[in-house]
């Protein structure tokens, strides 16, 4: 089954499986807004697909009260965005049967990242997906 949306913010495309997610999709044909907190692959990305299809945006989801005004402003340049998709997370491992070495900042970086992030996310871009007439998504 083909993918059905043409203009996909693909959040969390720099690295892994959100990079190698991004490459397919564009394969198949949509254009991508590919968003990162880094910079790295970027001219790669864009040489491979051009300009048309593929434009970088940078970011930090851990800046959980920008993305209201992040969404507002990635909706004003791509006003035809019809997916959202959040492919974003960090995993560090803990031992808590050694609490001394649980480093509590560290983790909460990641839920802030992993969790707090995807449901601002969610909160900022849905106005923009449920207005539409034309069928849109938010893949999580």
């Amino acid at each position: 089954m083909a993918f059905p949306y043409q203009h996909i913010l693909m959040v969390g495309a720099t690295s892994g499986i959100g990079k190698a997610m991004a490459d397919r999709l564009l394969e198949g044909g949509p254009r991508s807004r590919r968003l990162g907190e880094e910079r790295t692959g970027w001219r790669e990305f864009v040489s491979r697909y051009g300009k048309s299809k593929a434009v970088p945006v940078s970011f930090d989801i851990a800046n959980t009260e920008q993305i209201p005004s992040f969404a507002a402003e990635v909706m004003r340049m791509s006003p035809d965005i019809n997916c959202i998709y959040l492919n974003v997370g960090i995993q560090h491992r803990y031992d808590f049967s050694q609490p001394e070495t649980v480093d509590l900042a560290k983790s909460n970086s990641e839920l802030n990242i992993n969790f707090t992030s995807f449901v601002a996310l969610t909160h900022a871009f849905l106005p923009f997906l449920t207005g539409r007439e034309t069928e849109t998504s938010l893949v999580l």
